[in-house]
């Protein structure tokens, strides 16, 4: 059992979890990973800005990848939805 603890807000998931909130307490939120994506509530975007804790056990990097793509869209270095494509990589011999 995965446990995660955010400032005020707590979650035990039997195939992991994480927790994310507003340094300050004003907003937390937990998340089992066998759930679908779940959007988070109770604010649109975050401000890239804030300070956040955030607690992750036992949770893939994709999921990850697309809980910050939403709250910070077109601000990761990586997107999420560019990570699910398939590329192709040319190499050459160089003189």
């Amino acid at each position: 059992m995965a446990e995660c603890r955010g400032p005020g807000c707590y979650i035990a998931c039997p195939n992991g979890c994480g927790c994310i909130g507003y340094s300050d307490g004003a907003w937390c939120e937990c998340f089992c990973n066998e759930a679908p994506f779940k959007i988070p509530t109770k604010f649109d975007q975050a401000d890239p800005e804030k300070n956040v804790d955030f607690c992750a056990k036992d949770m893939p990097l994709t999921y990850l990848a697309s809980y910050f793509d939403f709250l910070f869209p077109g601000q990761i270095l990586i997107p999420a939805s560019k990570t699910h494509g398939h590329r192709k990589l040319e190499t050459g011999k160089t003189r």
